[in-house]
């Protein structure tokens, strides 16, 4: 399929392109450009795209419109889409995506992951949802106690496969693929694409359609990696006030925390000392997420604080 330069190339109706444009997109990404005519194609896909391209997007879109052509959901039906993710983060992130665009056509997201309530995500799963978002164990627990199943499921995602192998999650990957009907479509996503994934997409991919943004390889290049180790918190806490002011002399500064409620707590703790930031984490909508970096981009903020995934 030949890539489309605007939201019109993609023949979205005016449901979905409502909340889209609801969402502050004013034009696709270059992976969306590429990846969604791909996805509405029906065909499987490699995605090799970094964190923060728009490749969420390029996925849900084209799902919903998968999902809008298939028989509705009967009572006891399990999901028509799974998206597999590694992080409870992510899989909130995701979900928060789906429901989003998922409203253009009142559509049902459940999320379940590792961490969160058996029986909440149980109950959810059994009053029927066509799309669920989830990490690999915690979706293998719900199969085998028969709180959902996977027969009706016809598309499915893996996104940032090459993280769900460092974290030693191959073996649910491959489990959940081989419990899925063999006639999905199945699309797989990751920021490198080393030899086990390469080996992973053959196995569970069909003649699929690779789509890369930026260079295959590491998952960028342009990054110099200086690694600090600390024994403590007061001590990570001591360098990190002691180098910030020339850190934030020479240029932008970024800063990675893994949960939501840490990053949380670390900005406050900074703007205690007087610092100028901004925070991001998955839990923020689109316009309050577009504003910061925003601003970020802008240099009208010199420090930013966010989660991994956000």
């Amino acid at each position: 399929p030949r890539p489309g330069s605007s939201f019109a190339h993609f023949g979205f109706d005016e449901q979905l392109m409502h909340q889209i444009r609801k969402s502050e997109y004013t034009q696709p990404t270059p992976i969306q450009c590429q990846g969604v005519p791909v996805a509405l194609s029906g065909r499987d896909m490699i995605g090799i795209a970094k964190t923060g391209s728009g490749k969420t997007a390029a996925f849900i879109w084209p799902m919903l419109i998968h999902i809008m052509d298939q028989k509705e959901l009967e009572p006891g039906d399990g999901p028509i889409a799974v998206i597999v993710c590694p992080t409870r983060e992510l899989c909130q992130q995701i979900h928060s995506e789906c429901k989003r665009f998922g409203k253009a056509y009142n559509l049902r997201s459940v999320a379940v992951y590792g961490g969160g309530s058996m029986w909440e995500q149980a109950k959810a799963l059994q009053e029927g949802a066509e799309i669920v978002v989830c990490t690999p164990g915690r979706l293998i627990d719900h199969v085998k106690k028969k709180a959902t199943n996977l027969q009706r499921v016809t598309y499915l995602v893996f996104d940032e496969a090459d993280r769900m192998f460092d974290m030693g999650f191959e073996y649910q990957v491959r489990s959940i693929a081989s419990h899925v009907r063999p006639d999905r479509q199945t699309l797989l996503f990751s920021a490198t694409f080393r030899k086990k994934i390469e080996k992973l997409a053959r196995d569970i991919l069909i003649d699929p359609i690779r789509v890369v943004q930026g260079d295959i390889g590491e998952a960028n290049e342009d990054v110099t990696q200086i690694v600090e180790i600390f024994p403590s918190g007061p001590s990570k806490w001591n360098w990190l006030t002691r180098r910030l002011v020339e850190f934030t002399s020479s240029g932008s500064v970024l800063l990675f925390v893994t949960k939501k409620a840490n990053a949380e707590e670390l900005a406050n703790n900074l703007k205690q000392e007087d610092h100028n930031l901004g925070l991001l984490h998955g839990d923020m909508d689109q316009s309050e997420r577009n504003k910061v970096i925003s601003e970020f981009k802008k240099k009208g903020i010199p420090i930013l604080v966010a989660t991994d995934v956000a």
